[in-house]
């Protein structure tokens, strides 16, 4: 059961049931300009399933919408049109949706990434045109690298060179501003491509 509660109170505004029944549960940034109205709710259950759920409130009034199946949870990234991203569980597909009930852009690991590489972590958007995404041969290992998608057609531009001696993890963190940060042990950096 999802509650709406009056932040001042603590009075039940309104009530929703999820359409899982247990599982982990994970709120993410809010979806677009919709953002007062609409946030992200990932419900995860098990290692396989991990329902996407948009969850609209007001007042009165909470509104559950399941988007995609039920191996693609959001990845937590949108852009300010209220486009957003999944990504299946075990990394071989990644879709843009532009709204929750038009029509979305998927790319099969298989068909857009070489070496038989499949998506990791929570890719995201570099900015309006671009997306950043881990890619490696498989999702739960660290190896990884970094490539570029196109935002429309989520489809490869480029694949990101370091620095020599610069780890690279399926942690990172496109800040929609064309930067990204990534994450090595204790070190966070701030990048921007040249």
């Amino acid at each position: 059961m999802l509650l709406n509660l009056d932040l001042a109170t603590g009075t039940v505004l309104a009530t929703a049931e999820l359409p899982t029944r247990w599982g982990t549960y994970e709120f993410q940034q809010p979806l677009g300009p919709a953002a007062a109205q609409v946030v992200f709710l990932n419900a995860a259950q098990g290692q396989e399933e991990a329902y996407s759920l948009l969850v609209t409130a007001t007042r009165e009034h909470l509104e559950i919408t399941q988007v995609g199946g039920h191996d693609e949870p959001f990845t937590g990234s949108s852009l300010p049109s209220g486009a957003f991203l999944t990504l299946a569980v075990a990394g071989e597909q990644l879709t843009r949706y532009d709204t929750p009930v038009r029509g979305r852009t998927a790319a099969k690991a298989a068909v857009v990434l070489p070496d038989e590489l499949v998506f990791m972590g929570q890719p995201g958007f570099l900015d309006e045109g671009r997306v950043l995404a881990a890619v490696g041969e498989d999702p739960w290992e660290e190896e990884c690298r970094h490539a570029l998608l196109g935002a429309d057609d989520l489809r490869l531009r480029a694949e990101v060179t370091y620095p020599p001696g610069t780890g690279v993890s399926a942690r990172t963190l496109p800040l929609g501003d064309g930067t990204w940060l990534t994450f090595d042990d204790d070190t966070v950096r701030r990048w921007r491509t040249g």
